[in-house]
């Protein structure tokens, strides 16, 4: 499920995707290099998403633009 700004595909959050593994394992089966899980059934009413990116590369030059738009702070862990 690629992220795709014109027309948005994701993968609505269920009960049965509780667990990181579980949305990894999801992912895994996902044969593009970001698979999107919503905390919603649409953009309208998500409130939350998450991405799995694919690839440690791809991981740091998004990570990496995330820093720079200030849309995460670097080297701020997230807290529990």
């Amino acid at each position: 499920m690629a992220l795709n700004v014109t027309k948005p595909q994701h993968t609505n959050l269920k009960p049965t995707h509780a667990t990181v593994p579980q949305l990894l394992a999801l992912a895994r089966q996902d044969t593009d290099r970001v698979s999107v899980f919503v905390d919603g059934s649409t953009w309208d009413d998500a409130d939350a998403a998450i991405l799995v990116i694919k690839g440690g590369r791809l991981a740091r030059d998004l990570v990496s633009m995330f820093e720079r738009q200030g849309l995460i702070t670097p080297g701020k862990g997230v807290t529990e």
